[in-house]
């Protein structure tokens, strides 16, 4: 599968729905059962071919499925998540290149056949305005209505199966026939602009009680991970309730959340000081330059993180607060950073440097 880019979206929807166990939900509650009866989902799999085009994968990732039908040969499934925040009116230009890739590829490998396979496409989008742009690719189409009608048959027309999120309830998700990981993934993907997603989560208890149960505490820290990278002002706070909900020993889940977190933020601060270790080395010797930025890339990272951490717990911090983290050796972070999980105060966390 292609790179999805940074996007927090992204990664959640590749992570969840390109295991097999979670697509096949997905795909039997999406189809229209006129279609979906045609399709032996028991045979499905995941493609590695990645259609979006490079500059528009910060606004949306695909998954391509490809399944046997029950009457022999097969289709193949298109999933295109779309989560600009409103709907893209060339959609249904954009599938038409996509769904010809998809064709043309096929075409070049199984040249014998003679014939082209079923394609579904499907558009899972979350824009909060809900879908209010063209379904069907004959709308893209300007000129009087009469003419546009009268080419009908001579130019493609086809209508996507759109999923639009905002416009189902959280009952009919709730409902529908996906495992509880894909459930609580389609109702962030529904809520997660809303504002008050950190409030609205402990409804879910019994949702996340069961991913816990059924896909382990690594997909469920997977899904926090992507609450903390869209909710600016999240904290851990925030989520302390989830240790209960899901009946795991006392903390497992928001440590294991936080060491995540914690490591997130040293691979940035490593990334970004390769990079300047980069520029510095060209200006005064490349080997040199590239240690020192990784070293202050990595520093710099601990403390933004540790820093974001207390003021998640205890609010805003004074001056003098910032300057001992700013002033602590890698050892010191590190032991403030496993403080932030216990302590009560902040001078617990930070008397290590008093």
């Amino acid at each position: 599968m292609g790179s999805t880019g940074k996007n927090p979206h992204n990664a959640l929807v590749i992570d969840t729905f390109s295991q097999i166990e979670h697509a096949t939900g997905l795909i039997d509650a999406l189809l229209p059962s006129k279609i979906a009866r045609h399709l032996d989902l028991s045979t499905l799999e995941v493609s590695q071919d990645h259609l979006v085009d490079e500059k528009l994968r910060e606004t949306e990732t695909d998954l391509l499925y490809r399944v046997s039908t029950r009457g022999g040969g097969e289709a193949f499934v298109y999933v295109l998540l779309e989560h600009q925040s409103t709907a893209d009116p060339w959609m249904p230009f954009r599938l038409l290149k996509y769904l010809v890739r998809i064709w043309d590829r096929w075409q070049r490998s199984e040249e014998e056949s003679g014939k082209l396979p079923p394609i579904v496409p499907v558009v899972l989008s979350h824009a909060p305005s809900g879908w209010n742009v063209a379904r069907d690719f004959i709308e893209l189409i300007n000129g009087p209505a009469e003419l546009v009608d009268a080419l009908r048959p001579h130019l493609p027309g086809f209508e996507p199966v759109i999923e639009d999120l905002t416009r189902r309830s959280d009952e009919e998700l709730e409902a529908m026939t996906l495992d509880a990981l894909s459930r609580l993934v389609m109702l962030l993907l529904k809520h997660v602009r809303d504002g008050d997603i950190t409030a609205r989560l402990p409804r879910w208890a019994e949702t996340f009680h069961a991913v816990a149960r059924s896909s382990g505490v690594d997909a469920l820290v997977r899904v926090l991970m992507y609450i903390f990278e869209c909710v600016e002002d999240a904290s851990l706070d925030d989520l302390r309730w989830v240790d209960e909900a899901v009946e795991l020993p006392t903390g497992e889940v928001t440590m294991t959340l936080a060491e995540r977190l914690r490591q997130e933020g040293w691979q940035r601060g490593q990334q970004e000081g390769w990079q300047e270790g980069r520029q510095e080395g060209r200006q005064e010797g490349r080997q040199e330059g590239r240690q020192e930025g990784r070293q202050e890339g990595r520093q710099e990272g601990r403390q933004e993180l540790l820093l974001k951490q207390l003021r998640l717990r205890f609010g805003l911090l004074p001056p003098s607060a910032e300057r001992r983290v700013a002033q602590a050796n890698p050892s010191d972070l590190e032991q403030m950073a496993e403080r932030v999980l216990t302590a009560t105060s902040l001078d617990e966390v930070l008397d290590i440097c008093a």
